[in-house]
């Protein structure tokens, strides 16, 4: 049975959410960010990993650039890691669907990764688009700490676009803290 680490629990328990972490069907995708995770894991931080995936819908799906990739049979977690997936057109990260959608997915997979009620210490989104943006209603509900490492991309490319560059703007409002 796990102690809740807002009572009494030292050890530190960080939820990862990164759309940007290695998975069987792309190895080599974000290998930076899961040795970045391996690093916190390495100080004695217990680190679980939520890899959101998002998943084209058909008949996008069967077109040559959003075509499903060939799994990796030999390809290992490092880390505790769940993967959720949510439906999405091409393109189209919709706010509204994006925060609906994700965060139902978040909180089931959170109860995965954390069992027995034990509650995550701190949310690390690894960008704040899409990632930050979806840990919004999650460290609400969770009532802990939002912490997003953003990237180049946040300012360059989703700052160009209205709907993006509202999500970026909220989610940099929320959060406890920017690296």
């Amino acid at each position: 049975m796990g102690v809740d680490a807002r009572h009494g629990d030292p050890k530190m328990k960080v939820l990862f959410v990164s759309h940007m972490y290695p998975n069987p069907r792309r190895i080599m995708y974000g290998t930076f960010v899961r040795d970045y995770a391996l690093a916190l894991h390495g100080l004695g931080i217990d680190v679980r990993v939520c890899n959101p995936v998002p998943k084209v819908i058909w008949p996008f799906s069967h077109m040559g650039r959003y075509r499903a990739h060939l799994h990796d049979a030999n390809f290992r977690e490092s880390l505790p890691t769940d993967r959720i997936q949510w439906s999405v057109l091409p393109l189209s990260m919709c706010e509204t669907s994006l925060r609906r959608l994700s965060y139902r997915a978040l909180l089931h997979s959170t109860a995965r990764l954390f069992p027995d009620h034990i509650c995550p210490t701190i949310i690390h989104a690894h960008n704040i688009f899409p990632d930050g943006f979806a840990c919004i209603r999650l460290s609400r509900a969770l009532q802990i700490p939002l912490v997003i490492t953003s990237h180049g991309s946040d300012n360059r490319v989703h700052a160009r676009h209205y709907a993006r560059r509202r999500a970026v703007d909220q989610s940099a409002a929320v959060a406890t803290k920017i690296i």
